[in-house]
């Protein structure tokens, strides 16, 4: 399997969703907070005159065990709001080095299912709607792929990217993985042996990471031999 370099920053669904729900979080700690302070206030001098005690000599009661345990169920409430919050933020931090992850494996998945021309497996990463850009203009679609696949159009003995020239990067619910790739076999009884590079565009779809678009250069120059 080809070496990673991971980039990017961003998740997708995952971080939304975590941070709107430390918004909704931090919006209810704070008016939890206020009651927990305006009741402790409003509870002194209400004592002050059923006991008939001065109001710092309250205070210094409310802070003893017995009188904290009526402010128990407030705090426990408070420490699981920002615990939540933590939570969240760590999921957040994890999920584009994830995203990268997946997306890499996916993408080298469907480089050997192109090796085999294992036609079931890339109908499966592939996007519905997906194309691919050729070097010289060229437009394959998912159909046109999958039947070349079915008619073994061609025989790769090599459909690999170089070690080391992976790199995925992963913006949202957008990835882009860039590699050079090695392609080496036969196709209409005419052999070949030639070197590539290309950007393959992943989307995040309800059912996971899609292959939507595809681009690929032309043939780079063979290397001179002594």
């Amino acid at each position: 399997m080809p070496s990673v370099k991971s980039e990017g920053n961003c998740s997708g669904f995952g971080a939304r969703f975590c941070a709107r729900a430390s918004t909704v979080l931090v919006a209810l700690l704070v008016p939890v907070t206020l009651f927990a302070r305006q009741s402790s206030r409003a509870a002194e001098p209400t004592l002050c005159n059923r006991l008939s005690l001065p109001a710092r000599t309250l205070r210094g009661r409310l802070r003893n065990p017995t009188d904290m345990a009526a402010r128990a169920p407030i705090v426990r409430i408070s420490l699981i709001i920002m615990g939540a919050i933590c939570s969240c933020s760590a999921a957040t931090a994890t999920a584009p080095q994830s995203d990268r992850e997946e997306v890499a494996r996916l993408d080298t998945q469907f480089q050997a299912a192109v090796k085999r021309n294992d036609a079931e497996t890339m109908a499966r990463i592939l996007h519905a709607d997906m194309v691919l850009i050729l070097g010289d203009g060229r437009i394959n679609t998912r159909a046109e792929q999958l039947q070349e696949a079915r008619d073994k159009v061609i025989s790769y003995e090599v459909q690999d990217e170089d070690p080391g020239t992976q790199t995925v990067r992963v913006h949202g619910d957008t990835a882009i993985v860039t590699a050079r790739l090695r392609i080496r076999g036969t196709t209409g009884g005419k052999s070949f042996d030639r070197r590539l590079w290309f950007s393959d565009v992943y989307v995040r779809t309800p059912s996971g990471w899609k292959y939507f678009f595809g681009q690929a250069s032309l043939y780079l120059p063979t290397p001179a031999t002594s």
